[in-house]
């Protein structure tokens, strides 16, 4: 059988540039990997591990979604900032979301806008949460609003 002449196209890769803080926690997670399973993780493992299985599996959804939250926390930043995750899905640390889908940027403004809405009305007209509608009722019944702390539990 004849061999192809031409030559083996190489698999398309993608390369992006990360973030110092990004590509941090990225190496982070290898160390953890490494910690947790005494081996280098490979192709198919999970970046984001289930750090309570004895096999490499990707964290659930709701895992995930407290470690980010008490993350946040830990970090100090801005309670909006949890809000908004929390309500979008999406994460902005920097604020810079310039490689962002114009829907995403405006649905992460929207969330921000609104925690601080709820905010406003809580100061001014001593607004309670039950008042509020909203799909995030957890993040709107902390007691002390001066110094808030945004929690999500996991399953």
């Amino acid at each position: 059988m004849p061999r192809s002449r031409g030559r083996r196209k190489k698999p398309e890769t993608t390369k992006i540039k990360l973030a110092p803080p990004v590509l941090e926690a990225f190496k982070q997670q290898r160390e953890e990997f490494r910690k947790k399973f005494g081996r280098e993780p490979g192709p198919n493992d999970p970046i984001f591990f289930d750090p309570d299985s004895d096999e490499p599996v990707q964290i659930s959804g709701l895992r995930m979604e407290a470690d980010i939250i008490a993350a946040l926390n830990k970090a100090g930043a801005p309670p909006e900032l949890a809000y908004a995750y929390k309500k979008t899905g999406l994460l902005s640390l920097g604020g810079d979301m310039s490689l962002w889908p114009r829907e995403h940027v405006k649905e992460w403004q929207a969330a921000v806008a609104e925690y601080h809405l709820i905010e406003q009305a809580r100061k001014e007209r001593g607004a309670k949460p039950e008042d509020w509608h909203t799909e995030i009722p957890e993040l709107l019944v902390s007691p002390s609003r001066r110094k808030t702390s945004i929690t999500s539990e996991p399953a």
